[in-house]
């Protein structure tokens, strides 16, 4: 059976009530039961079923179901106990969330996000160890907990003060205490600080430049982050976002940016993951930008990252997006590489003729020439003076191919 509610994305969290200890330890059984192929009476309730509470409180460690219950996340309602949230385990991490979204209007005004792309998002952060990290717009801290893993410190912020209950919760869960937690509209609150590693899932959709609500907050969000983005990063730092972009017939989205970053010079390259020919001539993209200091320059570059199999560990993802990083910097500085080595993980699929990261064909008909190269795993190497091929540029703006570090030093 179950919630029956009129509206979700209303209930609260009291982490206040519990120790730290508690909090941990309630964390660790959670974690326990989610990574579990038992059928457990924990298990069930967290993923949104109602239990009996007697045959709860007897499975539990003594004392836990009344320490569940102090924190809200379990409600008793007469012999049955269910939870207004759902927990999901990311990575290392337990999480706590709201439940899937209902037809419009059953959410409340404060309604929290579930995971959604979060899992594939945290896998593409650039996984440098750095000293000061933000998740901003932080919702329920997934990002957050996944940046505290290789940032020293890291700020979360939101203007959802259920988003910031809910983060502080989800940290004491897992025993992160690296995170501060702050309400803050934007960078509003952040006056002054600069951070190595910025990311930002933007509450952006398909509803162009119009306010809807805090999960559908429209161009206008991303015009008052990148105005003041250059500001808060530091010069060797990253700053990833997930969002929505729409091209126009008389204004495209990478103008725009460009207007709204300013003078500062940024280097951004977009993963295009899905794109949407709509009417009156707009285009919708959604993807992934990963921003560094650089001459102002965007590049797009379609990378369906939504297909990519959950084996591929998070260092992996975070190497290709480095490796398109520079990719795309050689491609555009110099337009003459003379050697040039074909990724690790690149396999040909004689099914679809086509070149695959990970299983995922990204460049197609792929020239015999390439293919021979390819099967013989040879280096490309170039005439001096030769420019790059068409066909070569597409493997190396998709991370098939890679620059030898020994042309980077």
């Amino acid at each position: 059976m179950t919630m029956r509610q009129s509206q979700i994305g209303i209930a609260r969290l009291e982490s206040d009530l519990l120790s730290p200890d508690a909090l941990q330890t309630m964390g660790a059984l959670m974690k326990a039961s989610l990574n579990s192929s038992d059928d457990s009476l924990l298990r069930k309730i967290l993923q949104g079923d109602k239990v009996y509470r007697d045959s709860l409180r007897n499975q539990l460690p003594e004392g836990r179901f009344a320490e569940f219950c102090a924190s809200k996340l379990f409600i008793e309602s007469g012999e049955w106990v269910y939870s207004p949230f759902r927990a999901h385990l990311l990575e290392e991490f337990v999480i706590v969330t709201d439940p899937p979204g209902r037809p419009r209007g059953t959410q409340g005004e404060l309604y929290l996000d579930p995971l959604c792309e979060a899992p594939q998002l945290a896998k593409l952060m650039i996984r440098k160890p750095s000293g000061h990290g933000l998740d901003m717009g932080c919702g329920s801290g997934v990002l957050s907990l996944v940046l505290s893993s290789f940032c020293e410190h890291v700020t979360a912020v939101d203007i959802n003060p259920r988003a910031l209950e809910v983060s502080r919760f989800n940290s004491a869960l897992n025993n992160v205490r690296n995170i501060e937690i702050r309400e803050s509209d934007l960078f509003s609150a952040l006056k002054g600080q600069q951070f190595d590693h910025i990311v930002f899932n933007s509450p952006t959709n398909e509803e162009g430049d119009s306010y809807r609500n805090l999960l559908e907050a429209g161009e206008p969000v991303l015009t008052g982050f990148f105005m003041h983005l250059a500001n808060h990063l530091t010069p060797s730092g990253y700053c990833q976002i997930n969002l929505a972009m729409n091209d126009y017939k008389d204004s495209r989205f990478s103008e725009r940016l460009t207007t709204w970053i300013g003078a500062p010079k940024l280097w951004w390259v977009a993963m295009i993951c899905k794109r949407l020919e709509l009417e009156n001539n707009r285009v919708w993209k959604r993807g992934w930008v990963t921003f560094s200091s650089g001459n102002h320059l965007s590049i797009e570059v379609e990378w369906p990252y939504k297909l990519l199999p959950t084996a591929v560990p998070a260092e992996n993802l975070s190497a290709l997006v480095l490796r398109l990083l520079e990719n795309h910097k050689q491609i555009i500085s110099r337009k003459q590489l003379h050697h040039l080595l074909w990724a690790e993980e690149v396999r040909y699929s004689p099914e679809s003729k086509a070149l695959c990261l990970w299983g995922v064909p990204l460049v197609e008909e792929v020239p015999e020439e390439l293919l021979t190269a390819f099967g013989h795993k040879k280096s490309l190497t170039f005439p001096t003076g030769h420019d790059v091929d068409l066909w070569i540029e597409r493997c190396l703006r998709k991370g098939l191919l890679q620059v030898p570090h020994s042309l980077l030093d």
